[in-house]
């Protein structure tokens, strides 16, 4: 097993953080507002994607993961130091919005997930290559003199329990049996539909603005390379079964918005009956107004 320096293991950590980070802003297309639980189709939908990530995730392996990660390690250097920090900052201000109650949830369903998986036994999921991580420790230390310490670190505690419940080893990352990460990533997204929506907007905008301040020569260079390293990931088939099941979470999502939005319309109220106000078609549009006269508001 490799030895990483202690710079690379705390990059190690950041890049855990990051992964869940992404989490959160892939998530905050199924998200709801704070404290409401997710609907039972988008539960469905985020069970698709569980089931169809893991034969994927399962899939990945050192040589074809490698590269890929050495690219994206390139591309992440290549941004603004500023527009880095800046999103470290969205970043930990959505994860603090989550109320603790509901990560310690997923932290505890992780951990019961794992809990009789050897740290030799399944774990195949290879982590980034040293040099990937020595990439991104540099362009960290450029960044980190413009983050607000203590966000990040406040971030950082509250992420803990949930990045410690993974296990891993020097060179991989372990995977549960499918129906417990299953339950786990239910878990998950039910922590997630608790984050502030604001915080999780800013934080999708301050990313983009992250990637958008790399150089596009760079960037037009990379990015198809990256595409082709992506192919080899996993095969054709799933790919294309994990990408009809993201847009699943999407529909599902636009979906439930629909329904909360005709549940918070006002009533209007008539002489013989209420309906809601989202049917009104407007007035001297014809519909209902055209035969009853609105009660006066009282």
């Amino acid at each position: 097993p490799r030895t990483l320096g202690e710079r690379e293991m705390k990059v190690l950590s950041a890049g855990a953080a990051a992964h869940a980070a992404a989490a959160i802003l892939l998530a905050s297309s199924a998200c709801t507002p704070p404290a409401v639980a997710i609907s039972q189709p988008m539960r469905q939908a985020v069970l698709e994607v569980a089931d169809a990530a893991y034969p994927v995730v399962a899939s990945v392996r050192a040589d074809a993961a490698g590269p890929f990660a050495v690219q994206a390690a390139a591309l992440f250097a290549a941004a603004s130091p500023l527009e880095v920090a800046r999103t470290a900052e969205k970043l930990s201000d959505a994860l603090l919005s989550i109320p603790p109650e509901r990560l310690d949830a997923a932290a505890a369903s992780w951990k019961s997930a794992y809990a009789d998986v050897a740290r030799s036994s399944s774990c195949n999921v290879p982590l980034p290559p040293t040099d990937a991580l020595r990439v991104a420790a540099s362009a960290w230390d450029a960044a980190a003199a413009s983050v607000d310490p203590a966000s990040v670190a406040a971030a950082a505690r509250v992420a803990r329990p949930l990045l410690s419940a993974v296990v891993r080893n020097e060179e991989a990352i372990c995977l549960p049996p499918l129906p417990a990460f299953e339950t786990a990533a239910l878990a998950t997204a039910d922590a997630l539909a608790s984050a502030d929506p604001a915080a999780l907007s800013a934080a999708s905008r301050q990313a983009r603005a992250a990637l958008g301040s790399v150089p596009r020569a760079q960037a037009m260079s990379a990015m198809p390379q990256m595409q082709q390293q992506a192919t080899r990931l996993s095969d054709l088939r799933s790919r294309q079964r994990l990408k009809a099941a993201i847009r699943g979470v999407g529909e599902a999502r636009a979906e439930q918005a629909r329904r909360e939005a005709e549940a918070a319309a006002p009533k209007r109220c008539f002489t013989m009956s209420c309906y809601d106000y989202s049917l009104d078609t407007g007035k001297g549009r014809g519909g209902i107004e055209g035969y009853y006269r609105p009660l006066p508001d009282v």
